[in-house]
């Protein structure tokens, strides 16, 4: 059963480092100013109204991998089940039929 794990994935914007990499998918989400959440694709760029943000990555065995644009605090934030920014995250891989589920 795939899972979701914190690491360290690279800045990719494009299909070639996207293959280079070993991931098969690859995107950016985030929380913006106004406490909405945002979700980019390969060829987005976090938007300019961006709280904080993240990379999301997933591995030929389907795994979610999720890494901080830098700060601790993106971190901490991300992995407090409060935010709920995880729980939406999952959901929108899935509607996009991206992960199983």
């Amino acid at each position: 059963m795939p899972g979701t794990e914190f690491g360290r994935l690279p800045d990719i914007d494009s299909y070639p480092e996207l293959e280079m990499s070993g991931l098969l998918d690859y995107g950016r989400f985030a929380i913006l100013n106004d406490g909405s959440f945002w979700f980019g694709d390969l060829m987005s760029s976090h938007p300019q109204n961006t709280r904080t943000g993240w990379y999301w990555g997933i591995d030929p065995a389907k795994n979610v991998i999720i890494s901080a644009r830098g700060s601790m605090l993106d971190n901490d934030i991300i992995r407090d089940p409060k935010s709920g920014i995880l729980i939406w995250l999952i959901n929108q891989l899935k509607m996009r039929h991206l992960i199983p589920g």
